[in-house]
């Protein structure tokens, strides 16, 4: 199950096998002009292999994407969400999964999904790079070996995750929900980058973390907006602000600020649960 396998009629010999779906295959396509094999599988995925460029949305006529769960993964190229003066992408993504092992790059300052998931996977170094007033809901980071790196600011609604690889950061990156970094160092390059914890909702940092610059603008008015999780190790190389909203730090975690912390009239950082330690400069 799982598996797809292309043969030459006239010899009967299987000219080529792919894998990668979980459950059995129930149809597939072939697009002689791009060479692209398109797979419908019942685990919920619509698999897109080879081709030698990248899927542009649009490209030569108005196209539309809706998304409430499954996946959507191009294995072998990248995405691009085009900014096209002759064709629209409608979208509307509230959940789901879209897959590249190429690079994301999108162009369209409507690209805003509500919902759903960006995972960049497979073994080689790609970029991720988001145009201003665009941006993603959840990113995951599933690159073996091989790093993502940012190539613009990015604003996420949603949770960020490394899995496996490395993330470079970039200069800004927004995250609305959640952080995870189950590679450990290694998986966030945070260079001289700012990492803003911002939107309506509560997110939580739930493994331990080196931030360089740390900021804090929840407008969740409850004293849980952003959460260490307990045990957690949270280290910032330079300065922490908290310009609104309130940090809670759950027991046994640890918040090391090597540079100023700034606590705007309002805000709130909340060390007094059983074992928590804050260090400063």
């Amino acid at each position: 199950a799982g598996t797809l396998s292309v043969w030459e009629v006239a010899t009967g010999q299987k000219v080529r096998e792919f894998s990668g779906h979980q459950a059995r295959v129930n149809a597939a396509a072939v697009a002689w002009d791009t060479g692209r094999l398109a797979s419908v599988s019942e685990d919920g995925t619509l698999r897109v292999v080879g081709g030698s460029v990248d899927s542009y949305w649009p490209y030569a006529a108005n196209a539309s994407l809706s998304m409430t769960g499954g996946a959507l993964d191009f294995d072998g190229v990248g995405i691009g969400v085009h900014n096209s003066a002759s064709y629209r992408l409608t979208n509307n993504l509230s959940g789901g999964r879209i897959r590249t092992s190429g690079d994301f790059v999108c162009a369209s300052t409507n690209f805003n999904p509500a919902g759903g998931e960006v995972e960049m996977y497979g073994a080689a170094n790609k970029l991720l790079n988001l145009v201003s007033n665009s941006s993603l809901h959840s990113l995951l980071i599933n690159k073996t070996t091989a790093t993502v790196t940012a190539h613009s600011n990015l604003v996420l609604t949603g949770d960020c995750a490394i899995q496996s690889g490395a993330f470079t950061a970039p200069q800004i990156l927004n995250v609305g929900g959640n952080w995870r970094n189950d590679v450990g160092p290694a998986g966030f390059v945070e260079g001289l980058g700012k990492v803003v914890f911002d939107g309506p909702g509560t997110g939580d940092i739930l493994t331990d973390e080196t931030f360089y610059t740390f900021e804090l603008n929840k407008s969740y008015a409850n004293f849980d907006g952003l959460e260490l999780a307990s045990g957690v190790r949270v280290t910032v190389s330079n300065t922490l602000s908290c310009a609104n909203g309130t940090l809670e730090m759950n027991p046994d975690s640890v918040l090391n600020v090597r540079s100023n912390v700034t606590l705007v009239r309002g805000a709130g950082l909340n060390a007094n649960d059983l074992n928590t330690a804050v260090f400063v400069g």
